[in-house]
């Protein structure tokens, strides 16, 4: 009983948050709002290029789960027909022209240091909806 109710409380404080950055982005004009999936899917790739564009398998999966997905998930980024992420060796995953596209969209988009924006109390936390918008 008390696990259940603790974990409906973290989902309440989490949308809060969520609300809260909202209306915070409301108030500074300057402010970008995107879909915390969004922001989850290309924090990883831009982290990856912050790295020199080349992590282990192991760093990879530690980023999706700093952005709140799990670390399997990272396999999204090699399964599409213009991967994002290309493995180079047993202990090294490349970003790809493709990838490094996409990050830099991002960056153009958002500024350069947009992920040093991102309310990583929401976009850490798994309880939090992907279809949240936030403020970077």
């Amino acid at each position: 009983m008390q696990k259940e109710t603790l974990d409906t409380l973290r989902k309440i404080r989490a949308d809060l948050n969520a609300i809260i950055s909202q209306l915070e982005a409301e108030v500074d004009s300057s402010a970008k709002i995107v879909k915390l999936g969004i922001v989850r899917r290309f924090a990883v790739l831009d982290e990856v290029y912050r790295l020199g564009g080349i992590v282990t398998p192991e760093k990879l999966s530690e980023l999706a789960q700093k952005y709140g997905r799990t670390g399997s998930s990272a396999a999204g980024y090699f399964r599409s027909e213009q991967s994002s992420l290309e493995k180079i060796s047993e202990k090294e995953r490349k970003l790809t022209s493709h990838g490094l596209d996409r990050v830099m969209k991002c960056r153009e988009d958002w500024g350069e240091d947009w992920i040093d924006k991102i309310d990583m109390s929401l976009a850490s936390n798994p309880n939090v909806s992907i279809n949240i918008s936030i403020q970077i």
